[in-house]
């Protein structure tokens, strides 16, 4: 009644490596830069930079994502099937903004989001010629 417990042997073996160790030292600099471009987005976001701001915007939130992506979740270190994945949703994600954009940018102005520093002119008539008031138009009485 003594028997001792013997683990059997797994049957799969190990098949991957052991990760090697970081230095944290990019993770720093990493960091900082997030901090840096945060500091960026809030700046120019305060400054009404008029059409370029969406896609100032736009470049700043990608290069942040870039850099979680490459470092924080170590996709920089991945090979083979794991780089076209990424690849693939990364083109996904710029084809899917790119519809929004060139969806919003191109309607007439009542439809144009308020704020939105694109979108097409149209001379429209004023409330007082129609009897209601057109978007972006106060309502006088």
């Amino acid at each position: 009644m003594s028997e001792t417990y013997k683990p059997e042997a797994p049957a799969h073996p190990k098949t991957t490596k052991p990760h090697a160790e970081h230095s944290a030292t990019p993770y720093v600099l990493v960091w900082i830069a997030l901090g840096i471009l945060t500091i960026v987005t809030v700046v120019t976001g305060k400054q009404h930079l008029g059409a370029i701001a969406l896609p100032l915007a736009l470049t700043i939130a990608t290069v942040k994502s870039v850099l979680v992506l490459a470092f924080f979740m170590h996709l920089k270190e991945q090979k083979g099937i794991y780089s076209m994945i990424i690849g693939v949703s990364v083109m996904f994600a710029l084809l899917l903004m790119g519809m929004v954009l060139t969806d919003v940018s191109t309607r007439f102005k009542p439809m144009t989001p308020a704020g939105a520093p694109f979108g097409a002119k149209v001379i429209l008539p004023t409330g007082d010629e129609t009897g209601a008031s057109t978007a972006g138009e106060k309502a006088e009485r």
